[in-house]
């Protein structure tokens, strides 16, 4: 209220005396002064609270109105980022660490044990190398370890593996297991093996081995130059080769265009054969020989003239030439 606004209202009262009696009167004239200071006061507060002040450091409105307001802490939840919306939901919280990963593709999985994680990173780390003879022998000397993991830890889910921790989000590079004794390491992209990649699974038929494809994947299925095949650890079945291996251009998952077949024998003998296929078809050129009392199909080898490759005709049209880690089985 204004000063005059104030003597005014007094004037009004001193009229009206008689009707609001003289008590109230004498107490308002024994206090015209205070009311008079009290109302130069309140308009001084307001013409203070509504003029800005000068421009001053750490200041928005300048003068000594207190610390200026920040963009950041004018931003609502939604516009902040995840350290700072960690922050708004109050201090102790995992907000900003788990905005952080979600920046990254990483969805958190499962918290694993020091020794699981001691294990996938020993196995992610020979595969990367592709020392896949001491992958291979990781994931047989593991299997019960590795079977826990996999059904009980990770619920016979696939997760990507990267230091030291599981993502739901298959996205980027890393481990991934698709069974207790399978594995794919490599770069991933919307949930498959996109890029370079190796798979590999440990099995046990008439001997101890590891099945293994690396190459180019493309839509989770190997498209591209690639090498297939097996090794034995400690020999294997009677009349099958220690190791072999098909080395050419895949097209989803099935060989196409020039490819070698190589075979590695108990003693040690490579022999190499060049080929051709077509989705995944034995393709026979001039170089197919053909014995008509036996009924098949016969190539020899790049070294040794005696050493064959035998195609009986009932298998001519067979799909032989394939890759067999497939992604997702």
């Amino acid at each position: 209220m204004k000063p005059e606004d104030i003597k005014r209202k007094l004037g009004e009262l001193r009229e009206n005396a008689g009707k609001t009696g003289m008590g109230a009167f004498q107490w308002f004239q024994g206090h015209e002064r205070l009311l008079v200071v009290a109302g130069a006061l309140v308009v001084i507060v307001l013409v203070v609270a509504v003029v800005p002040g000068r421009r001053g450091d750490g200041n928005a409105g300048g003068g000594d109105l207190g610390p200026a307001v920040t963009p950041a802490q004018l931003a609502s939840p939604a516009d902040a980022s995840p350290a700072d919306a960690g922050q708004m939901a109050g201090n102790g919280s995992n907000s900003a660490q788990e905005g952080g990963r979600m920046r990254q593709g990483r969805i958190p999985g499962p918290q694993l044990e020091t020794d699981q994680i001691e294990l996938l990173d020993g196995l992610a780390a020979a595969l990367k190398s592709r020392d896949l003879e001491a992958g291979g022998a990781m994931l047989l000397d593991n299997e019960q370890k590795l079977d826990y993991l996999f059904y009980q830890v990770m619920k016979g889910e696939p997760y990507l593996y990267r230091d030291g921790t599981l993502s739901s989000e298959l996205e980027g590079e890393g481990l991934v297991m698709t069974r207790p004794v399978a594995a794919f390491y490599g770069t991933f992209e919307n949930g498959m093996p996109e890029g370079a990649c190796v798979a590999i699974q440990g099995i046990e038929l008439d001997g101890v081995r590891y099945d293994y494809a690396d190459g180019i994947w493309s839509g989770g299925k190997l498209n591209g130059e690639a090498e297939a095949g097996y090794h034995y650890y400690n020999g294997s079945g009677e009349g099958e080769s220690q190791a072999v291996k098909r080395i050419g251009r895949f097209v989803d998952d099935l060989m196409d265009g020039a490819f070698t077949y190589e075979t590695v024998s108990s003693d040690g003998e490579v022999t190499v054969w060049d080929m051709e296929a077509e989705d995944g078809r034995t393709k026979f050129d001039e170089r197919w020989l053909h014995d008509d009392e036996k009924q098949y199909y016969y190539l020899p080898s790049r070294e040794i003239d005696s050493h064959t490759y035998v195609v009986p005709d009932d298998e001519a049209e067979d799909i032989r030439w394939r890759n067999m880690l497939l992604w997702g089985e």
